[in-house]
């Protein structure tokens, strides 16, 4: 057990990222694999009954982005069974998550503020990103309300704003090296991004348990 943040740094989360990828490779590559053959599949379909029927691909491009929205969720509920050593199950990916529409206005409320921030001199829009990272594991791990995940990361937040930008930026130069590799690399990179987020989020509550 540990209390919380007596644990989180960049480097611990970059190392526990590795570590639980690592450990898990085979299934990480499956499950990616499989999210981007998915994504690949529709935005074909999509692009295709939008040239032949507008209509037909406007209402098709809204079953795109729910599907979009259920993949997220579910690979937040994933990546949290690993880090509380349970077995992940290919099968969680294709379910229709509880409490979507919480996380579907959750994500619009943060789209909107990050974007508006942005705008305003940038360091804004930077800062709430940050204090509202975690609203979708709030929505997934602890079926918050929509205002409620965004308060719940508000709070996990707020004592380690440093360390959690200093973190995003790491995954995002960790990826653009791992999508330079032709892509192939993004089946590692992003795991290793995945399970650093959640190893932040769980380090940052309390009680805290777990570990690779």
């Amino acid at each position: 057990m540990a209390t919380r943040g007596s644990s989180f740094s960049v480097e611990s989360a970059l190392s526990y990222g590795w570590n639980a990828t690592k450990n898990n490779l085979g299934f990480f590559i499956l499950l990616f694999l499989v999210v981007w053959v998915i994504e690949l599949i529709l935005y074909f379909l999509r692009g295709e009954l939008g040239r032949n029927a507008p209509f037909v691909g406007f209402l098709f491009g809204l079953i795109v982005f729910l599907v979009g929205l259920f993949i997220q969720m579910n690979l937040i509920g994933i990546a949290l069974r690993v880090y509380d050593n349970h077995q992940p199950r290919l099968e969680e990916l294709f379910t229709v998550p509880p409490h979507w529409i919480s996380f579907l206005i959750a994500g619009i409320i943060y789209g909107l503020a990050v974007g508006i921030g942005l705008l305003l001199f940038i360091i804004p829009g930077l800062y709430i990103a940050v204090r509202w990272l975690f609203y979708g594991y709030a929505v997934v791990d602890r079926n918050a309300e929509a205002t409620q995940a965004l308060g719940i990361s508000w709070e996990l937040t707020k004592r380690h704003i440093l360390e959690l930008f200093l973190l995003l930026v790491v995954l995002f130069f960790l990826n653009v090296i791992g999508a330079i590799l032709l892509g192939v690399g993004l089946l590692i990179t992003v795991p290793i991004s995945l399970m650093a987020t959640t190893y932040a989020y769980r380090m940052l509550q309390a009680p805290v348990a777990g570990g690779v």
